[in-house]
């Protein structure tokens, strides 16, 4: 080859510095999606346990809340029938009793099967005319801060 100083100067520099630059950055670009897509199934798998652990310990507490509500009512039956056993046999007597033992009742409403077979609707399901829902603090009605919810239908 035939080349002068100067060209031989740009050959070595080309060689010498910018090839391996170039040679080291794909390899950099490699890494970084290889990093990349390890991070994202670690954060992935991570967030999945993390709901799952949630949801878990969500459960957990409905149910145990649940367990004892239902414990709770059962030993109040409890008292009342100790209480009633206690008691002279009189229609007056247990007229009292059962007055004084008033509670909420809910009223389930008519319930028919969807058309696929799978779940279960409301025959005359209750519409929120969006009436109401108006906070006594305006500042919150300016900023929609405020979201109303009813109370649920049938509860009285």
């Amino acid at each position: 080859m035939n080349l002068k100083l100067r060209s031989k100067l740009i050959l070595i520099f080309l060689v010498v510095k910018v090839i391996p630059i170039i040679l080291l950055m794909a390899l950099a670009l490699t890494q970084i999606r290889s990093l990349g897509n390890i991070l994202r199934g670690i954060a992935v798998s991570d967030s999945s346990n993390a709901l799952n652990d949630s949801a878990i310990e969500n459960i957990e507490r409905m149910t145990t809340d649940t367990a004892l509500m239902v414990a709770d009512f059962l030993y109040k039956r409890d008292d009342d029938i100790l209480f009633l056993a206690r008691l002279e046999p009189s229609d007056e007597l247990y007229r009292i009793f059962a007055e004084n033992r008033l509670s909420r009742l809910t009223r389930k409403g008519e319930w028919a099967l969807t058309p696929d077979g799978m779940s279960w609707a409301p025959v005359n399901p209750y519409v929120y005319d969006g009436e109401g829902g108006k906070s006594s603090n305006e500042e919150n009605n300016r900023h929609n801060a405020f979201h109303y919810r009813p109370g649920k239908p049938g509860f009285f």
